[in-house]
């Protein structure tokens, strides 16, 4: 069974085997013979092969054939790359265009928080709060007057003033309104608005309070005077 391995420069079988095998041939004449004459025909054999003259050509041939086979098979490998590309890149345009599409719809409306953010703002203010909101909803730290009595705060924002963004109030009970501009010392002359008169503007009477020396409260009022709108007034009904 191990004569086919019996054969010169055989590195198939594991060096044990190969020794055993070797022992054997030794003191078996019959097996012995029979690997000599398989290794004459194989000789014969390789002696007529190498005597047939090989066709012009053919070894370039031969690698001309092998290199279009490489070619081919890297050519298949780059054409499933693309396939791969275009398949993953399709599933990314769905992905994203579904991400935009359910993103870019309108979100239903919450009720709850719409009236906590509007109404609770016109129902039950307080000074402090309004300073919050301004923060909150301009990113800017000012201070209200302390005056007024803000169970009349009717709305709060920004005004425009010679570049500036003046925080402004409207207060109003009754047939008195007042407008409140809150100016700091950093966009203005605070001492040359002190020394000013009460005057007034387009039907409005017009004062200045103050609170604190870094701040002044510019008043423009329809009424009689600002006296319903303070908090020393009754709160509104």
């Amino acid at each position: 069974m191990l004569l086919e391995f019996a054969r010169p420069r055989s590195g198939e079988l594991p060096p044990s085997d190969a020794d055993a095998l070797e022992s054997h041939l030794a003191g078996c004449i019959e097996c012995d013979a029979q690997a000599r004459a398989d290794r004459a025909a194989d000789a014969r054999i390789a002696q007529a092969m190498r005597a047939v003259s090989l066709p012009a050509g053919l070894r370039d041939r031969i690698l001309d054939r092998l290199a279009t086979e490489q070619t081919n098979q890297q050519s298949r490998r780059l054409a499933w790359t693309a396939r791969l590309a275009v398949a993953a890149a399709v599933v990314l345009l769905a992905v994203g265009f579904g991400i935009t599409w359910f993103g870019s719809r309108p979100q239903p409306l919450d009720l709850e928080q719409l009236h906590a953010q509007g109404f609770a703002r016109s129902t039950s203010p307080q000074r402090e709060k309004v300073e919050g909101w301004f923060k909150e909803d301009f990113n800017l730290n000012t201070v209200a007057p302390s005056a007024f009595n803000y169970a009349y705060l009717k709305d709060f924002g920004l005004a425009s003033c010679q570049g500036q963004r003046v925080p402004s109030m409207y207060f109003a009970r009754g047939e008195t309104e007042a407008h409140v501009y809150v100016i700091s010392k950093d966009q203005f002359d605070l001492k040359a608005l002190s020394e000013s008169e009460p005057i007034e503007s387009g039907g409005f009477h017009v004062e200045v309070h103050r609170d604190d020396p870094d701040h002044a409260f510019v008043v423009f009022y329809k009424g009689d005077s600002l006296r319903p709108l303070l908090s020393a007034e009754e709160p509104a009904q």
